[in-house]
């Protein structure tokens, strides 16, 4: 997994620590796609009232009894976490390929943190591992 933050690259290389798993909760599907390297982590959660596919998955927001659309949280090197705090419509995860054994795509979009400056994610991409 790799990304910018505020233009400066980020890269998480160590291969058991980038996977994607999917689950069902009651009507809920969702995806969750995690690259760490330490305590440096990337999450990314994309939600949907039907099982989780390649497409793209924009802004969190209910349908009927479950949510449809995409979250991303960042913990960086100093330990600061970044969410999109209230619903911001610029996060988006992109799924390109789901198989038996990967999962890969594209992500980006403005997080927050208290007292901080807004946060530009770009460039982001991932090809990890998955799990069941």
């Amino acid at each position: 997994m790799r990304f910018k933050a505020d233009g400066n690259l980020q890269e998480f290389s160590a291969s058991g620590a980038q996977t994607a798993t999917f689950t069902l909760d009651d009507d809920q599907y969702i995806g969750l796609i995690v690259g760490s390297q330490g305590s440096h982590t990337m999450v990314l959660k994309v939600y949907d009232t039907e099982p989780i596919t390649e497409g793209v998955y924009r802004q969190f927001e209910p349908k009927g009894n479950a949510f449809t659309g995409s979250l991303i949280a960042y913990r960086d090197n100093s330990g600061t976490e970044y969410t999109q705090g209230a619903v911001t419509p610029d996060i988006r995860v992109r799924i390109t390929e789901i198989t038996s054994t990967s999962v890969s795509g594209t992500f980006g979009g403005t997080l927050k943190a208290d007292g901080k400056p807004d946060l530009a994610i770009t460039e982001g991409e991932f090809l990890v591992k998955r799990m069941e």
